[in-house]
């Protein structure tokens, strides 16, 4: 007879642990409008809904939310450090059987933290990541619909001051091979499922705190469904992130500074994506970023005494601006 525990949780895949500990995070999360209907189609047999939001002060049951979150990660293994860049392309979406459990919030309320009964969540319909480790671990651990992918990133940091508030990644078609030398072109369109530019000069931040995150997916996990009905047995987890978001709310004409381009990848990813989110992608109506913050810095040298070369230019500098005076 199966124990209390082998009911109510999947058992954990041979050689891991859990929890999975995350050494830093860098994530880019944007958030677009949807049609309810169109989000339902890529729930069929999950037994999620998706979530409805109060907006103007009355609950828009016609339209919901995707969420496409660029993640870029450390886990620090004890023998080594490894580095992964993934993208989670979610429906914001509750339990069914809990619905009179799920309270009545607008998008912003939601994304700051209101929802202390964390049904509303995430169910995956895309996880590209570009470590294989990764993949098969949220295959067999969170039933994500997860493939390996190349990624082309450029975000803020401070050791990249030039990109002080733009974010920029590219999610390309597996079969592409990420040139060694630096200054390669840019990817041909047929090796791009999709592009996000998403400047926030002039976007006030306000702290969030959505976490934990609830995240949906089914087991066995692999397998892209999209629009297709989904077998399999439904599951849940949280991941905690530590600290508040920054959460953004553009204004109309701010949103145009978040770009998102479909490649021409043949991926079922970019075939998707444009079913969700139109063939002109539904603009972002939120933003969050979070970026763990430095835990050390170690600044430049100096002399302990002037050094002698150092010296002499300068000499030799005053000199010659002495006699051209």
């Amino acid at each position: 007879m199966p124990s209390r525990t082998d009911v109510v949780m999947p058992p954990l895949p041979k050689g891991y642990g859990s929890p999975f500990w995350y050494a830093s995070l860098y994530s880019f999360k944007t958030f677009h409008q949807v049609p309810h209907a169109t989000l339902a189609q890529f729930l069929r047999g999950t037994g999620l809904k998706p979530a409805v939001f109060v907006e103007n002060g009355a609950l828009r049951h016609d339209m919901g939310y995707v969420s496409i979150e660029f993640q870029s990660y450390t886990a620090d293994l004890g023998m080594a450090l490894s580095t992964t860049n993934e993208v989670e392309l979610n429906v914001v979406c509750y339990p069914e059987v809990d619905e009179e459990m799920v309270p009545e919030l607008t998008l912003e309320e939601y994304l700051y933290g209101y929802e202390q009964q964390k049904r509303i969540g995430g169910f995956h319909v895309c996880v590209p990541a570009d470590n294989k480790v990764a993949v098969s671990a949220g295959i067999a651990f969170f039933g994500e619909p997860k493939f390996y992918a190349p990624f082309l990133a450029n975000v803020p940091s401070p050791n990249n001051p030039s990109q002080k508030t733009t974010w920029t990644y590219t999610v390309c078609d597996p079969s592409y091979v990420i040139p060694t030398e630096p200054d390669a072109p840019p990817p041909p369109p047929d090796m791009i499922i999709y592009s996000l530019n998403g400047d926030l000069a002039g976007i006030q931040p306000s702290i969030g705190d959505p976490g934990s995150f609830i995240l949906y997916g089914m087991l066995p996990g692999g397998k892209i469904v999209g629009e297709k009905m989904h077998t399999g047995s439904l599951i849940g987890n949280r991941w905690d992130v530590f600290s508040g978001y920054q959460t953004y709310i553009p204004t109309k004409d701010q949103q145009a500074n978040i770009h998102l381009n479909y490649g021409r990848s043949n991926h079922p990813m970019r075939k998707i994506m444009q079913k969700l989110l139109g063939a002109a992608p539904a603009p972002a109506v939120a933003i969050q970023t979070y970026q763990t913050p430095p835990c050390a810095a170690e600044s430049r040298a100096f002399y302990l005494k002037p050094h002698p070369g150092k010296k002499a230019s300068a000499t030799k500098k005053a000199a010659a601006k002495k006699e051209v005076g």
